[in-house]
């Protein structure tokens, strides 16, 4: 092929600097450090494709990326996108090095309406606690629940404002609020803040006598009651829905309460492991409800030993009983 020259091929040799460092990155732990200097210079590059290859670059680097932080804070202000591009990349690396300049864009995003796709990171990178992120948290939930936005980025909020416990106790009306309108996560929530949360006790004592385990859960969890669990589970089973491994694994914290439960479980408990893998997660769960109700690992031990040799996703849950019982 033709040599590449001029302004040109500097810029083709720049983006191939930055792509040979981001798969040292991805291959050898000791090349981030020395090699950060370098990712550096690139991160202030003014050709954007040279500046996005280097912010691939730095999101592989690790905790090293720490020292270029400042660079991918005034990359991140300076976008708009809210799942793509350089500045959302250089957002996420900024959340999970638990760095501060994440905290200027995604003020300003939540302040223009937009959900950055970096607060899915939360859940496995909880910010500390800030008085100024939970006043813009709690106003962007506001504007979510007006404005008809569902589905995760609502999830996100609730957890975060959750996650912060009675900190956060401020936001219980406002959770109370997403209770009626977007209820995913937010018993939860509600119980990770604690007594300041117990108004919305009577509100989940509805939810729960509809079948929300979630909501049982929650008054379990604020009240030590765990009644209402119970007949949330009773009415989810009696249904016969799918997919109830997590449901059951709540179901579970009942204990003894939940004894009245194992006719409705019996079916799951067979000896024999299920086909599909959903399937034999609901088995494990039902085995753990049983075997906390009523301490008998012979009445589930069969099922449990059966999922262990079918293998796949279940597996970890099972060996988790047996190590138990």
């Amino acid at each position: 092929t033709r040599p590449t020259r001029g302004a040109d091929g500097c810029r083709v040799a720049r983006v191939r600097v930055a792509r040979a460092a981001a798969r040292r990155f991805r291959h050898w732990r000791s090349a981030p450090p020395d090699l950060m200097p370098h990712v550096r210079d690139l991160l202030g590059d003014r050709d954007p494709q040279v500046c996005g290859v280097a912010v691939e670059a730095a999101a592989h680097g690790g905790e090293p990326a720490g020292t270029v932080a400042d660079e991918l804070a005034r990359i991140a202000v300076a976008g708009r996108d809210t799942h793509r591009g350089a500045a959302q990349v250089a957002l996420n690396t900024l959340v999970r090095l638990a760095h501060p300049g994440w905290r200027a864009p995604m003020l300003a995003a939540w302040a223009e309406g937009r959900d950055p796709a970096a607060t899915d990171l939360f859940d496995d990178y909880p910010p500390a606690f800030d008085p100024e992120i939970l006043a813009a948290a709690r106003h962007r939930l506001a504007a979510q629940l007006a404005t008809g936005v569902r589905g995760n980025p609502v999830r996100v909020l609730v957890g975060l404002l959750g996650g912060w416990g009675p900190d956060a106790a401020v936001a219980v009306g406002d959770l109370m609020t997403a209770l009626s309108l977007a209820p995913a996560g937010v018993p939860a929530a509600l119980a990770g803040i604690g007594p300041a949360a117990l108004v919305a006790v009577p509100s989940l004592l509805v939810a729960a006598r509809s079948g929300d385990v979630q909501a049982g859960h929650a008054v379990l969890r604020l009240t030590g009651d765990p009644g209402p669990l119970v007949a949330a589970a009773r009415a989810l089973l009696a249904a016969d829905g799918q997919r109830l491994a997590w449901d059951l694994g709540l179901i579970a914290d009942a204990g003894p309460e939940a004894g009245c439960l194992i006719a409705l479980l019996r079916d799951r408990l067979t000896g024999v492991a299920d086909q599909g893998r959903w399937a034999r997660a609901e088995q494990i769960g039902a085995a753990r409800v049983v075997w906390r109700a009523t301490g008998d690992s012979s009445l589930v031990l069969p099922t449990v030993r059966a999922v262990l040799l079918a293998g796949d996703l279940p597996v970890r849950a099972a060996a988790a009983i047996c190590s138990s019982t």
